[in-house]
């Protein structure tokens, strides 16, 4: 929030800052990202490949000075198709070490949403399990439902 008080930086400014920013911050890609700022409120558009890019460009631009907050609204493009990255979260979480994955059931929806079902035998292990989905190119959102046992 802004007082009156506040020196204020012009919305322009704020935006060549943020795109400067993305441009040189590490695994927070420009090309893809859209910026819009009124009043301090930076809002981020476009879209990415990976939930990691989403998540850099947003930390990437709070403490710029002027900026009041950052709306994300970036998504990611899910490019592949849902029985292939069951296959491969399947692969990778019984190469997991952490994780039994014998036990974990993976229910992949169109668009690249991802349940993870079943139970694990510690809390950690579900942890793991939803960092081995994110990992996912194509992956949009995680449901991580496994119960500990």
């Amino acid at each position: 929030m802004r007082y009156p008080s506040d020196k204020k930086t012009a919305d322009d400014e704020i935006t060549k800052r943020t795109l400067y920013t993305l441009r040189w911050r590490i695994g927070a890609p420009c090309g893809g990202i859209q910026v819009t700022v009124q009043d301090g409120l930076v809002t981020l558009g476009g879209q990415v490949d990976w939930q990691y890019q989403r998540i850099a460009a947003t930390d990437a631009v709070p403490s710029l000075t002027g900026v009041v907050s950052v709306l994300n609204n970036i998504t990611t493009n899910p490019r592949v198709q849902p029985l292939y990255i069951r296959r491969k979260i399947e692969e990778a979480l019984k190469r997991h070490a952490e994780i039994e994955a014998q036990h974990v059931r993976v229910v992949v929806s169109d668009g690249g949403k991802i349940a993870l079902q079943g139970s694990v035998h510690r809390l950690f292990e579900r942890e793991a399990a939803e960092k081995v989905v994110w990992s996912m190119l194509g992956v949009i959102a995680v449901d991580n439902q496994p119960t500990v046992i």
